[in-house]
């Protein structure tokens, strides 16, 4: 029975795309930890009970992925440098943290080390 239940868990595994594993692993799991909700964002910890706290070192009422990859005014110059590299690609956080079926895998490789670069730049976690 464990061998049959084993097999039928196997099926049903959903591979993740190779981009998600690009590039340095510590900055790949910082990536997949923004992608999962489960990074030091104020958010994130406040979701888990670590901190009471939501807000941002910039006074915005909300720190979470969105505002961290979209919005922070802490990170304005790394943003523009980001979305600079990007050139065409949408910028938008879907595809910033989970990449794009409408794109081949190198594009969507380069986003995420774009990303990631962002991630090391800002130097917040």
């Amino acid at each position: 029975i464990y061998h049959v239940l084993n097999l039928e868990l196997k099926k049903k595994t959903v591979k993740s795309p190779e981009y998600y594993g690009e590039g340095s692993r510590k900055l790949s799991i910082l990536h997949a930890r923004l992608r999962h909700q489960c990074s030091s964002l104020n958010s994130d910890l406040y979701r888990i009970n670590i901190t009471n706290d939501l807000i941002c070192l910039c006074g915005a009422p909300y720190e979470d992925s969105i505002h961290y990859l979209m919005e922070c005014p802490l990170y304005q110059n790394e943003r523009d440098c980001l979305f600079r590299n990007l050139r065409e690609t949408p910028k938008n956080i879907e595809t910033l943290l989970f990449g794009s079926d409408e794109i081949n895998i190198s594009e969507n490789c380069m986003i995420f080390n774009k990303v990631r670069a962002y991630i090391r730049q800002t130097k917040r976690f």
